[in-house]
């Protein structure tokens, strides 16, 4: 397995630069990358509800 290019930096016709990525992707990488997303959506999901479950119960303690 050859080792993915680099990004490539090319001017667009407006003169923005722009990024095309390599053409193909191994099925491990896009494994990898399907884990690593699904952990960080996990992680900040879990985060968010644990300050909503936070200003819940001091809420609830206020008598609020």
């Amino acid at each position: 397995m050859r080792p993915n290019k680099p990004f490539r930096a090319r001017r667009s016709p407006i003169g923005l630069l722009t990024l095309t990525m390599p053409p193909k992707l191994s099925v491990l990488d896009i494994l990898h990358r399907t884990v690593v997303y699904s952990l960080v959506g996990i992680s900040v999901y879990g985060i968010g509800m644990g300050v909503v479950v936070h200003r819940d119960t001091l809420r609830r303690g206020r008598g609020g």
